[in-house]
């Protein structure tokens, strides 16, 4: 994961999160940038479900996790 901008996206009640290629590999030496959260200490309930709907394209490398 990134902490670029430009892989996460949040508007009209989705979360987007973005894989692409790395513009700039004399920053950071990682040949792709992907987006994410992490939600680690912020959640907390008893009772209840957390539910998520994703869609993931087809690329190589991707590995989804939640």
């Amino acid at each position: 994961m990134t902490s670029s901008t430009s892989t996460v996206n949040c508007a009209d009640g989705f979360l987007k999160l973005r894989a692409m290629k790395n513009p700039d590999t004399s920053i950071d030496k990682v040949p792709y940038l992907t987006g994410g959260i992490q939600t680690r200490k912020k959640l907390f309930f008893r009772y209840g479900k957390v539910e998520v709907r994703a869609k993931f394209s087809n690329g190589q490398g991707l590995w989804p996790a939640m």
